[in-house]
């Protein structure tokens, strides 16, 4: 076959000849039948592996570094690659021969380097990565790379599996396995990744064929740090542990950019934040832009004029917004090739810059304040809210921002305000929508490295809380004490700084942003819980989202105009979560059934719950949090049309429709399911008998094979029930194998029920007893009894709560249940049919294929048998 990447280049004349490489490239893919790519594109780094080595030669050591034939990504070799004259044909003369302890690999440091570079323009969503290769052997770690580009979770690659080919994203994902591995022949490799029409995916094709040899699909992590040849380097391990090394010879690794000579598209423009007030800033965001980068512009325009051209920068600031600032706008993305003109979004500004809910002026509002002097015991908020107390001694100053009024604060690294109860505040902070902001002036950088202007919250509540910092000499944010933004803009020393923390919903999601001098400075967090419940302490001056006790991170300099505002006021609700039905909207007469919506605006939300028109409950819900209706033992006539009605003082929102269908009890479940009624299906089964040698479900296809002498006994739970099983606390039955496997990984463990009838006649021996478990060591689901009451278990690492005590020598009906019930999928314990109020929230490993009736399989011993009877053992998922 043809060799479209055997190319030679005179290393003399490398300018000239990049447009022959392109040439000669794109008539070697047409003819190898490469229809998936567009004629037009081109590599933008290429390693031809000898050819353009300063004076390579075959038989001679690989050159400390091998040359990048289209750019300046050179790479450095480790290891013994030697040269070699085996090539794939065409113009290709010298390939590398890698021993299975040699590899070349050029590293991302951030530094600015042609690698760094080449990376930041590569659009890795739109991207191919190509090799010709001649295995000589399979890896010696069953698995060899010949390419890969990133590092420890991140990245792409193709790989050998025991004698296939592969493609990984992120070090984890693997696609199916492709063809064999041809050994002694050479064979050519393409990684393709782009949007095939149904979303982003990642495809191998071997030898030029038209049709993928093996898919992966799913999102990786933006590549970082290397591009390896002969090396694996995706795996989350130790670096420069480079098992998977490959065996054989390599030529032509080229890496190429889809998007080369394509003209420009995008998806749409995201405004920030949700609600524009008079005097905030409007951030418009141009989403999805592919197409090649060469002369890219983004004009943005409104009302069909420009108002901005940002060139290559697909986001536009505007700051301090009037109400002549709204209006309709779009923006026009131009390239070399071509150009696109986004749909219009409509921008509306509210007339006020938020609800403004504490202003501390630092001095122009506390009694007998005068330059120089001590600040008061309690510095006043100009709005009349709580004040702020003092620790240390800070001054009072006349140096001001302009607008600062006559005072404000000097603190000299020893002194801060406080207050530990904002709730006045508080109440009136919607903490997914609100700024805190200060002018500031600062003489001297924080001692410990670090300086805290503002911040709200303290460490006594889950370390949650927010505030705006100085580390190191550079403006940053910092949320909850553990999520730092990255390192904003440089602090000016001795000159008025404004500085504005944002939480918003910026985009798509609710995050906390930086502004300084009323412009976005481009760092911003959006890790962490949902705020709403963080401790209500303001801090001026110092850090308390550490220990209380500790005020490392003082500030030095003068602070004044701390202002908190809330920007939710006049926001009517929006679902952003429609309704649904936990965990299926086809139940049983007993199940429970949860409905659960979400959503946002001027807080407190009203959720109005209603069944065919008729309200059946009502509750208060914070803007973003979850409401949610349940309903315990539902009967028949409690089937219906179900929804929603959210509504604040600005209006209302309404649902979907849910139409809940509920079937009358012993009703055969729309899911997958299987019921033991341990005895009554059991072929010759009697009162007194040793339990067959296998028990059997009520379809017969399942059967649970019997360990030690469990009896059949005929003191039932009633209801029709004929038989039971006793064991005798060294007894069990258990089924287990590979079709119990194939049934549990069809099974949905996020809606899953077990139940059983139990008569427990003592405690366990162990000080514990398992009635049923479902699972084995480390997965699985079971309940237990422990010290006289009962409890739940996940993967025998995750304990409940204690539960209600055991009743001995009486029926019981238990429950686990495993559902949404309503904040977050849990498993519950309910004892005859009520729910017993404990949960367990582990997340729960895929259960292994194994049903255990009277004993613990949690463990590797048998600790944890059953004394009692057992009966109507039923597993189902909806």
């Amino acid at each position: 076959m043809p060799a479209p990447f055997s190319l030679h280049l005179n290393p003399n004349k490398k300018g000239t000849m990049i447009m022959k490489r392109r040439r000669l490239l794109w008539t070697g893919l047409l003819l190898a039948g490469l229809t998936h790519l567009a004629h037009g594109q081109a590599p933008v780094a290429r390693w031809n592996l000898g050819e353009d080595d300063p004076g390579a030669a075959a038989g001679l050591a690989g050159n400390a570094v091998t040359t990048d034939a289209v750019g300046d990504a050179d790479l450095t070799a480790f290891g013994g690659p030697v040269y070699t004259d085996t090539t794939p044909g065409g113009e290709s003369t010298l390939a590398m021969v890698f021993d299975g302890q040699s590899f070349y690999q050029g590293s991302v440091d951030g530094n600015g380097a042609p690698l760094d570079q080449l990376y930041g323009r590569i659009d890795w969503n739109n991207v191919s990565l190509v090799c010709d290769v001649y295995p000589t052997a399979l890896g010696t770690a069953g698995f060899s790379f010949p390419v890969s580009v990133g590092y420890n979770g991140a990245g792409i690659g193709i790989l050998e599996i025991e004698g296939k080919w592969h493609v990984i994203h992120q070090g984890v994902a693997i696609s199916p396995p492709g063809p064999d591995v041809v050994l002694n022949q050479w064979t050519h490799l393409e990684l393709v990744r782009r949007d095939f029409g149904d979303g982003v995916e990642t495809r191998l094709y071997i030898n030029g064929a038209g049709e993928p040899a093996a898919i992966l699909t799913g999102a990786p992590n933006t590549p970082t740090d290397f591009f390896t040849i002969g090396a694996n380097e995706l795996a989350s391990r130790t670096p420069g542990d480079v098992e998977g090394q490959f065996q054989g010879f390599i030529d032509n690794v080229a890496l190429i950019d889809l998007n080369a000579g394509q003209p420009p598209s995008l998806s749409r423009i995201a405004v920030s934040p949700g609600t524009i007030y008079e005097g905030n800033s409007l951030i418009l965001s141009a989403e999805g832009f592919k197409g090649d980068p060469t002369d890219l512009q983004f004009i943005w325009r409104k009302d069909g004029q420009e108002v901005a051209n940002t060139g290559d920068v697909p986001q536009w600031v505007l700051a301090g917004v009037t109400a002549a600032d709204a209006g309709q706008y779009d923006v026009l993305v131009r390239n070399a090739y071509g150009e696109a003109t986004s749909d219009p979004v409509e921008v509306v500004v509210e007339p006020s810059g938020g609800a403004e809910v504490a202003w501390y002026r630092m001095g122009d509002d506390d009694p007998e304040a005068f330059p120089g002097g001590g600040g008061a015991w309690v510095t006043q908020d100009a709005l009349g809210g709580p004040g702020l107390e003092v620790f240390g001694i800070p001054l009072y100053s006349d140096d001001t921002p302009p607008d600062g009024g006559g005072y404000s604060m000097e603190f000299l690294g020893d002194s801060y305000y406080r207050n530990l109860d904002m709730s006045p505040v508080f109440d009136q902070l919607d903490l997914n929508n609100f700024s805190l902001s200060a002018d500031v002036k600062v003489t001297e950088l924080g001692p410990d490295g670090f300086s805290f202007v503002v911040s709200l919250g303290q460490q006594t509540r889950e370390s949650s809380g927010f505030g705006i910092l100085e580390v190191g000499g550079r403006w940053r944010l910092v949320h909850q004490m553990i999520a730092l933004s990255p390192p904003g803009p440089e602090v000016v020393l001795n000159e008025w700084t404004h500085l504005e923390l944002q939480r918003r919903q910026f985009g798509e999601v609710v995050e906390t942003r930086l502004f300084v001098n009323g412009v976005d400075a481009g760092v911003s967090i959006v890790q962490g819980p949902n705020p709403q419940t963080m401790a209500r302490v303001l801090t001026v001056g110092a850090n308390t989202l550490a220990d209380p006790a500790e005020v490392e991170g003082t500030f030095r300099g003068l602070i004044d105009n701390v202002r908190l505002k809330n920007y939710s006021a006049g926001r009517p609700p929006e679902l952003v979560s429609d309704l649904t039905a936990e965990p299926s909207s086809v139940l049983v007469e007993g199940d429970t059934l949860v409905l659960v919506a979400q959503a946002q605006g001027d807080a407190p939300l009203t959720f109005s719950w209603q069944r065919d028109g008729e309200v059946l409950k009502t509750e208060e819900v914070a803007s973003g949090a979850f409401g949610f209706l349940r309903i315990d033992q539902l009967t028949v006539d409690q089937a219906g049309d179900y929804q929603v009605v959210v509504s604040n003082a600005a209006g209302e929102a309404s649902s979907s429709v849910v139409r809940v269908t509920v079937l009358p009890a012993g009703s055969p479940r729309p899911g997958l399911s299987l019921r033991f009624r341990l005895g009554d299906d059991d072929p010759g089964a009697a009162p007194g008998a040793p339990g067959n040698p296998v028990t059997v479900d009520t379809t017969g296809d399942w059967e649970l094979v019997a360990n030690g002498s469990p009896l059949y006994s005929d003191a039932t739970p009633g209801g029709g029930s004929a038989l039971c099983l006793s064991f005798d606390g060294a007894s069990y039955c258990e089924g287990v194998g590979e079709t119990w496997d194939a049934l549990f990984a069809a099974f949905d463990w996020d809606h899953v029920v077990l139940s059983f009838d139990v008569n427990i006649t003592a405690p366990g021996d162990a000080g514990f007893s398992f009635p049923v478990s479902v699972g084995g060591e480390l997965t699985g689901l079971a309940i237990f009894e422990e010290a006289g009451h009962w409890r739940l278990l996940h993967h025998g690492v995750g304990y409940s709560q204690v539960g209600p005590e055991v009743q001995y020598n009486t029926w019981t009906h238990l429950e686990l249940r495993r559902m949404n019930f309503g904040n977050g999928v849990e498993t519950r314990l309910f004892v005859d049919g009520v729910d017993a109020g404990i949960a367990n929230t582990t997340r729960l490993n895929l259960p292994k294929g194994r049903l255990t009736v009277g004993n613990n399989i949690h463990t590797t011993g048998p600790e944890g048998f059953f004394h009692g009877m057992v009966d109507n053992v039923e597993l189902f998922t909806y």
